[in-house]
């Protein structure tokens, strides 16, 4: 057992110096090697050695070559644990050293054996007498004893680890191999790998047994705690389980999260293992020269991952996600599965598929790398698409999952694994971007067809049912988990965005990549195609919400759109709508209430900052003021046309809301106008030369802008909307009118215009919005058949 004075006195760096000489060692043995194969080995192979001699020594002088190979790598992984036991014992008698201070400073004066007593030399009178006289000083001076032996038992544990290490290191690898005490040429030459084939090794115990003892459950906590985010450590781990292992493993820890001693164990241990699972399969973001990091399914990128593949990290990754993709379609046993709701019926004994156990493992996790997610996306993929040779069904099961009895099981892995995804927006742009290489290791440049398949080819039905007959129980027709889109729904709009999807709407926009563009482009080309799937009954009506929130995100691309001006300010990269299907888009979008009134509010601040800069920027242009200020105002007008024939086909034919629910759900918009006027309007758009600066709007000026765009969303009322001639959107040309005039309005306060012509060009707005208003509200009308 070691003593204080052992680890304060120790010199480590012995360890670093004996390193060295294993090092020199190690070139030695390979030196040897260089000579005995050029010397002794070639002469049983170059042919001036024959006969059954130099046959039977072949072998042997083979089998000696690879000794001298096997000594070089152990005698390298000695000297690599060594140096590490340098580091860690140097870091732990740092942290001893400061236990020792703050005692001293706590008063207290500490041994050469490492006991804490109160020092009576440095205290002043007073203190000595009042600490002589105090009933508690013993149990004040053992908790400082206490304190500074736990730093010393951290020297013990890890000792124990290193001792393990260099015993491992110099075993016999393969004893049955006919060599005597061979060289270890697999030697482990880190001892958090050490570490992690021990955490392995007690992990399996508790799958086999259902338990561990009280101290090896201690034991494999501490190894979890004192190695979290350790690569080397996570590797040896699931080496030393396996995919199916890892699996089993998991599925054995929610199993036990209904033991009442040590539930609060287990699922430490769990989210533990969803570390070691990100920690293992890290791979690394890749950059130029100049340190900019390469996009992701680029060519460049494609080509620096291939090479990494061929890396030690690469070559665990490769052959863990390989073992994965066996073990993901693997059947398992899983209580909360097994035996949910009915004991007799068709739900006993049904078993779940690996991957379902994994991606429930991975929701308490986070860290996991871009490729990794991306890739676990496509092999999911492969094992349910019928066309890559899948199975539709794979997934299915009786009974309703995700509550927390169930641990959140994930019955649908692949919405599953983009809600986890979601929380990394980069990753979820990666997944769905339609320009990304998606198997960039394989040296082919691909088409990535993820989002479409998501939309227009998945089975998202996945859950079986019964009907009956009497007493006969038969198949039904399968339907959709509860909430069936909710990953899909977070990732599309994290991907598009470039931000978190339960983010504040009221912070400031994020800077699109051309990732994130080329994301919302997709998503208006499919829904814009066959705007049906987000119609009516639709399959993902339930994505318009989110949807309206990503439209919203990209109100300059939008405006652009409407008249192909490609001069109109956008945040980043642009999407370029003009060439997909927008109206028809935004026209079955804006039928949910939410999504109308985000993107209403959006598009009157943005025509609001275009109103700005025309009449407070600097300008040369020929155009008088009015016609520039009724140019600004007419694309969002048209908008808004669009969007009023949606919001009266969502409470006329799909009968959402009545015409109150509708404006009190919209109303909750107000975040998003927010978004633009908090930050500056216009915030996060690159503004062209010369436009005039905005100041962030405070006081009234920001109420009562705001509360401007939430009455013109309000006004935009339906009541009336249906009469004998067809749609009177009177009402909302009304409210896209008063919006135009108050943009003015705002803008020219404080300006050096006369009263006279700010009137005018308030006037004149109004009937370029009234005008625009209509244009939509038409476009979208004949779409619909009303007018021919």
């Amino acid at each position: 057992m070691l003593t204080y004075h052992q680890v304060i006195t120790t010199k480590f760096s012995l360890l670093g110096k004996a390193a060295t000489k294993w090092d020199e060692a190690a070139k030695k043995f390979e030196g040897t090697q260089k000579v005995y194969d050029a010397k002794v080995k070639s002469v049983g192979t170059d042919g001036s050695w024959n006969g059954q001699s130099a046959t039977a020594a072949q072998p042997v002088m083979t089998v000696t070559s690879g000794q001298y190979t096997a000594a070089a790598k152990e005698a390298r992984a000695i000297a690599s644990i060594l140096r590490d036991a340098e580091d860690q014992f140097v870091k732990l008698r740092a942290e001893l050293k400061s236990a020792v201070a703050d005692a001293v400073h706590a008063g207290m004066k500490v041994s050469e054996d490492g006991i804490a007593r109160y020092d009576y030399e440095k205290a002043s009178d007073a203190d000595a007498n009042a600490a002589r006289h105090d009933p508690d000083l013993h149990t004040v001076e053992d908790s400082w004893t206490k304190h500074i032996d736990k730093a010393v038992k951290a020297f013990e544990e890890t000792d124990k680890y290193v001792k393990l290490a260099l015993k491992q290191a110099v075993e016999d690898p393969d004893p049955l191999d006919g060599v005597t005490h061979g060289f270890n040429g697999k030697a482990l030459n880190d001892i958090e790998a050490v570490e992690g084939q021990k955490a392995g090794d007690l992990a399996m115990k508790l799958n086999s047994n259902g338990h561990l003892k009280d101290a090896e459950l201690a034991e494999l906590k501490r190894l979890e705690r004192e190695n979290k985010g350790d690569k080397d450590f996570s590797q040896a781990l699931l080496n030393s389980l396996g995919p199916k292992g890892t699996i089993s493993f998991s599925n054995k820890l929610a199993d036990l999260a209904g033991d009442k001693k040590h539930a609060q164990d287990y699922r430490q241990l769990r989210d533990a293992l969803a570390t070691n699972i990100a920690s293992a399969t890290k791979v690394p973001k890749f950059r130029e020269e100049g340190g900019k990091e390469l996009r992701f399914g680029s060519k460049e990128y494609s080509q620096a991952y291939s090479k990494w593949l061929k890396s030690s990290d690469g070559n665990f990754y490769e052959h863990f996600r390989e073992g994965l993709q066996k073990a993901g379609v693997t059947k398992y046993n899983l209580d909360a599965v097994t035996e949910k709701e009915n004991t007799i019926g068709r739900y006993h004994g049904q078993q779940v598929r690996g991957y379902q156990s994994l991606i429930t493992l991975m929701k308490h996790g986070d860290g996991y790398s871009t490729q990794f997610l991306t890739d676990l996306g496509d092999d999911i993929r492969a094992a349910e698409d019928k066309k890559q040779g899948g199975d539709p069904d794979i997934w299915d099961l009786y009974g309703d999952f995700g509550n927390k009895k169930d641990g959140g099981f994930a019955h649908d892995p692949m919405d599953g694994l983009l809600g986890i995804m979601s929380h990394n927006p980069d990753a979820s742009a990666a997944f769905l971007d339609p320009n990304s290489d998606p198997d960039p290791g394989n040296g082919k440049v691909e088409k990535n067809d993820r989002l479409e398949y998501m939309v227009k080819d998945r089975d998202w039905n996945l859950t079986n049912t019964t009907t009956w007959t009497g007493n006969i129980e038969n198949s039904g027709d399968d339907t959709t988990v509860k909430d069936p889109h909710n990953g899909f729904d977070a990732a599309l709009k994290a991907a598009a965005t470039g931000r978190l999807p339960d983010s504040n709407a009221a912070i400031a926009p994020a800077h699109h990549s051309a990732a994130n563009a080329a994301v919302m482009h997709e998503a208006v080309k499919i829904f814009g195609d066959d705007p049906t799937l987000i119609k009516d009954d639709g399959a993902f009506t339930d994505l318009r919400g989110s949807l309206g929130e990503m439209t919203a995100d990209y109100t300059g691309d939008v405006q652009r759109a409407m008249y192909f001006d490609d001069s109109l300010p956008v945040n980043g990269a642009s999407a370029k709508l003009g060439s997909v299907k927008l109206e028809p888009f935004l026209e079955a979008v804006g039928r949910d209430p939410h999504a109308y009134g985000a993107i209403t509010a959006a598009q009157h601040t943005y025509t609001a900052n275009q109103v700005h800069d025309v009449i407070n920027g600097h300008s040369s242009s020929d155009v008088s003021l009015a016609d520039r200020v009724k140019n600004a105002v007419a694309p969002g007008a048209v908008v808004a046309g669009i969007m009023s024939e949606g919001r009266a086909e969502g409470i006329h034919e799909e009968h959402i809301a009545n015409d109150d629910k509708f404006n009190e759900k919209a109303g909750l918009a107000s975040k998003w106008a927010n978004r633009f006027i908090g930050y500056g309007i216009g915030a996060g758009f690159e503004r062209y030369p010369g436009a005039a600066p905005i100041a962030e709007p405070v006081g009234w000026i920001q109420e009562d802008l705001n509360d401007s765009i939430m009455k013109s969303i309000q006004k935009d009322t339906t009541a009336d909307a249906q009469d004998q001639a067809g749609y009177n959107f009177s009402e909302g040309r009304k409210a896209s009118v008063e919006a135009a005039r108050f943009a003015v309005k705002n803008a020219t306060d404080g300006s050096d215009l006369d009263a006279k012509t700010i009137n005018d060009l308030k006037k004149a707005v109004g009937i370029a919005a009234g005008n625009s208003h209509g244009e939509g509200s038409n476009w979208q009308q004949a779409r619909n058949g009303i007018r021919g």
